[in-house]
């Protein structure tokens, strides 16, 4: 059985229990944290696309550089320095490739349960729109990026407390190991707005002014990225169903408000920001696309805060439900183009068998 089918189904027991006390919560997401780190840490390095290929090979490369010859290496390398140097050190104590497999896995895992623990109120939702609605496929990919949006996943917490610095230096952190975590800065705004009329009406004003800045905005991270996007690239199809998912998503938030938390205004917004940048992945530029998993955590709160907020137990149970299996059939829908598919572990055919 795939091991994407076995965590789907993790996410589906206990579908009727609507509510969770703390300890509950605490193992489901535990056990669902650990099937994920065994996923992404064990696979074979030629899962999905070759971008896994080259990082395990570049971190093979490396353990074999020594320090005097480190700053070339980092020079000539075209990867983000700080990336580059964790990468350098750990390869030194474990020379394998799989190690650098293993360590993402455990750290994503890490920083998404951890987000979820401490925002959602319904675990069983939130990693089901993890993991059924791109966010996973992504971070089993896009290794460096992924790294990156886990460190600004820890950085929503510091936004939260209102810690400027400490948000900050979480985010210069997350640029040292793919720069485009710099437009994370933008949550710091983004937790200024509350739900209402007024400061919803500006913030579109202010949405529609910033896509008029957009070449200014491709400069600076241009600069930032060391790379050399347009305004002329834009995707010529797909991503039609996802930028419908957020919009259901997002009209669900806010016809089912969660009053009784102070941030949920915060993961709306954040939301609204990914289905902007998905909107210009298809009218600008494709790279938009990846600049919004930065913001696309926020789905995960929204659904599953809303969904706890209906307060009539039969409506709830029929609307949690209806919402794991659509997902259900996304992950299906999805699986029938994915490149993750066959997902192989690691190892000879001996011992593992394609999943």
């Amino acid at each position: 059985m795939s091991p994407v089918i076995v965590w789907i189904l993790m996410n589906i027991i206990n579908t009727k229990s609507i509510n969770y006390d703390d300890r509950k919560k605490k193992n489901y997401i535990i056990i669902c944290g650990i099937i994920m780190a065994l996923m992404i840490g064990l696979r074979y390095k030629g899962v999905g696309s070759g971008d896994t290929a080259f990082y395990y090979s570049n971190w093979k490369m490396m353990s074999r550089v020594s320090w005097s010859d480190l700053p070339g290496i980092l020079q000539r390398v075209d990867l983000e320095y700080g990336y580059q140097i964790i990468v350098w050190f750990l390869s030194h104590l474990f020379s394998g490739g799989q190690w650098l497999l293993i360590f993402s896995g455990v750290f994503f895992s890490l920083s998404v349960c951890l987000f979820t623990y401490r925002n959602s109120k319904n675990p069983v939702i939130s990693l089901m729109v993890f993991n059924c609605l791109g966010l996973f496929n992504f971070m089993v990919q896009g290794l460096r990026q992924a790294i990156a949006m886990s460190i600004c996943l820890f950085a929503y917490e510091q936004c939260k407390k209102k810690h400027f610095i400490k948000f900050i230096l979480l985010v210069a952190i997350a640029c040292l190991f793919h720069a485009s975590a710099l437009v994370f800065i933008l949550v710091y705004f983004l937790s200024k707005f509350k739900l209402n009329t007024i400061q919803m009406g500006i913030f579109a004003v202010l949405t529609f002014v910033g896509m008029q800045l957009l070449p200014y905005a491709f400069n600076i991270l241009n600069v930032a990225m060391n790379e050399n996007y347009d305004l002329n690239s834009a995707s010529e199809s797909g991503g039609i169903v996802a930028i419908l998912i957020y919009a259901v998503i997002i009209l669900f938030g806010l016809l089912f408000k969660d009053m009784s938390d102070e941030h949920y205004a915060l993961f709306v917004y954040s939301a609204i920001v990914a289905a902007v940048a998905m909107l210009l992945r298809n009218s600008v530029n494709g790279i938009a696309e990846r600049i919004s998993h930065y913001f696309a955590f926020g789905q995960m709160i929204v659904l599953s805060n809303s969904i706890a907020s209906v307060k009539e137990p039969k409506i709830k149970l029929l609307i949690n439900t209806a919402t794991v299996l659509l997902c259900f059939g996304i992950a299906f829908y999805k699986a029938s183009y994915s490149i993750l598919i066959p997902y192989t572990f690691f190892g000879s055919g001996k011992f593992w068998r394609k999943l």
